[in-house]
C-alpha cells in the first residue's frame, strides 16, 4: 500500500461502500444521506471505527490479545504511516479472528479501508486520525481492567465508569464529527454551541445501545450495567444470563433516567445545525430519532428492535424535521411524555 497516493484505489472504495450496510444496517442508513468529501470522510471513519470494535469485541481474543490488537491499531494513526503496526494486528487478526463475518472480513482486508482513508486530505485525516488513537487506547484500558481483575464476566464499577468507557466509544465520535461538520462553512458558525454538546449526541446513542443490547454484551464477558444498577433491582450479571429478561422494565427505566440528560444534549446539538446544511442534519436526526423511539419501544414492549414498518416510519418522520425544529421538538416531547421520567422540557 502506498500512503502517499491521493486517490483512493476504485476497488478498494467500492469494497467500503460495499460492507458499510454489511456490518451496520442503522448507520447505513444515516451515512448514505452524506454527500461529497463529507460522506467519503465520515463512511471510512466508521468503517475503522467498526475495526477497532471488532477488535475489542471478538470471542476469540484473550484480553491480552486486544490489548495488543488495539494498540497496534493505535499506532497507524501516530501522524505517519507505519506499516509495521498494520503488520502487527494483522497477524493477530489471521490467526484468531473469524473472517466469515463481515465484520472479521472487514478487519482483515483493513489494508483497503486504510488506503481509502490515506487517499483523504490531510485536514480530514487529522481529525478521524485523531478520534481513532483516543478511542482505541481508552477501549485497551478497558481491556486492562478486565485482565487485571479476572473472573467470566466484567462489570462496569460505577456511573462514572459508565460514561468514561461511553466517551471512549461513541464520546470520541461526537467530536470527531463536529470537526468534521464544521469544515462545511454553513456548520462552521455554529461551532462553540455544537462542541458544548457534542459528547452529548454520541453518550445518547450509546447508552441506548446498552440499555438495548445488554443481554447480548453479557454473553461475551461484559455488564455494562453498572454495579449501582443491578444492586438497585437486586439482581446481578449471573442472573441475567440465565433470564435475559430478568426486570427488564426496571433497568430499562433506570437507564432511560441516566440516558435522558444525553438525549436532551443531543437534541440541543441537532437543533444547531442550520437547516440549509441538510445532509448533515439528517445524518444527525436518523439515529437521534429512532434512539429516542426505541427506548419508548423497549420501556413499553420489552421488545429491543423496532419493526421495520416503523424504522420506515420514523426515516420519513426524520426527513420532515430537516426544516422544523419545532416539529422536531414536538415529537421529542410527546415521546418523553409517555416513557417514565421523560416530562419536562426538551431542552
Amino acid at each position: 500500500m502506498n500512503p502517499l497516493h491521493n486517490q483512493p484505489d476504485p476497488e478498494a472504495w467500492a469494497y467500503c461502500e460495499k460492507m458499510l450496510p454489511l456490518v451496520s444496517r442503522t448507520f447505513a442508513l444515516n451515512i448514505q444521506r452524506l454527500t461529497g468529501t463529507l460522506y467519503q470522510a465520515v463512511l471510512i471513519g466508521y468503517l475503522l471505527f467498526r475495526m477497532a470494535d471488532t477488535l475489542e469485541d471478538a470471542r476469540t481474543l484473550s484480553e491480552t490479545e486486544k490489548v495488543a490488537g488495539l494498540k497496534a491499531f493505535a499506532r497507524l494513526f501516530d501522524g505517519t504511516f507505519q506499516p509495521e503496526a498494520l503488520d502487527a494486528m494483522m497477524r493477530l487478526v489471521g490467526e484468531k479472528v473469524d473472517t466469515s463475518e463481515p465484520e472479521g472480513d472487514l478487519l482483515a482486508r483493513g489494508d483497503r479501508v486504510l488506503g481509502c482513508y490515506l487517499s483523504l486530505s490531510e485536514d480530514y485525516r487529522e481529525i478521524i486520525g485523531k478520534a481513532l488513537k483516543e478511542s482505541a487506547l481508552g477501549m485497551a484500558r478497558f481491556q486492562e481492567r478486565k485482565r487485571r481483575e479476572g473472573g467470566t464476566i466484567y462489570q462496569l464499577r460505577d456511573w462514572n465508569e459508565l460514561t468514561l468507557y461511553c466517551y471512549y466509544v461513541a464520546g470520541v465520535v461526537g467530536k470527531m464529527l463536529t470537526a468534521l461538520f464544521c469544515l462545511d462553512e454553513r456548520v462552521r458558525p455554529h461551532r462553540s454551541a455544537l462542541t458544548h454538546d457534542q459528547i452529548h449526541f454520541g453518550l445518547a446513542l450509546q447508552m441506548t445501545n446498552i440499555a438495548k443490547d445488554y443481554p447480548k454484551d453479557l454473553k461475551r464477558g461484559w455488564c455494562y450495567l453498572p454495579r449501582p444498577l443491578t444492586d438497585a433491582a437486586g439482581i446481578s450479571p449471573e442472573d441475567l444470563i440465565k433470564d435475559p429478561a430478568m426486570k427488564r422494565q426496571e433497568i430499562t427505566k433506570i437507564m432511560i433516567k441516566k440516558t435522558l440528560p444525553h438525549l436532551r444534549g443531543a437534541y440541543r446539538y441537532i437543533r444547531e445545525i442550520p437547516t440549509d446544511a441538510r445532509p448533515i442534519r439528517l445524518f444527525c436526526l436518523i439515529p437521534f430519532v429512532l434512539a429516542y423511539h426505541t427506548l419508548e419501544n423497549l420501556y413499553r414492549t420489552q421488545n429491543s428492535k423496532l419493526s421495520r414498518k416503523r424504522v420506515r416510519e420514523l426515516l420519513a418522520r426524520s426527513e420532515a424535521f430537516c426544516a422544523s425544529n419545532e416539529r422536531l421538538e414536538e415529537d421529542f416531547m410527546a415521546v418523553l411524555g409517555r416513557i417514565p421520567l421523560g416530562g419536562g422540557r426538551a431542552f
